[in-house]
């Protein structure tokens, strides 16, 4: 199965990523890394790399579901990654859901370089 990686970023405020972590499990998508750079103010941003337990589970219906929670700014659809890291990660937002404007877009890859993750 393909695995999918999202980039979210997000109002820290109480319970904010227990939601988001519990609506990933409620629809069906197992977590198989999560990174969350450090960054100074409320907005935090987090990296999922997800695997949909069903081939029919579809991360674009997620990535709508989580852009509708109250603390969610922006989900990124960052890059689906291939099944054995054939082709790695690629550079750039595939798709992005934006709820407000206030943030610059930017370009990133799926994990930080400061990222001891291998998969």
């Amino acid at each position: 199965m393909i695995k999918h990686v999202l980039k979210i970023e997000f109002e820290a405020e109480e319970g904010a990523l227990v939601r988001l972590l519990g609506l990933i499990q409620r629809r069906g998508f197992t977590i198989e890394c999560v990174t969350m750079p450090e960054s100074a103010g409320s907005l935090k941003t987090v990296h999922l790399t997800l695997m949909p337990l069903q081939p029919a589970y579809r991360i674009e219906v997620l990535q709508r579901q989580i852009s509708r929670l109250y603390e969610v700014r922006t989900v990124t659809l960052v890059a689906p990654k291939p099944p054995h890291s054939v082709l790695g990660f690629l550079k750039g937002p595939i798709v992005s859901l934006q709820k407000k404007s206030l943030l610059s877009k930017e370009t990133s890859a799926c994990l930080p370089e400061n990222s001891s993750h291998v998969s």
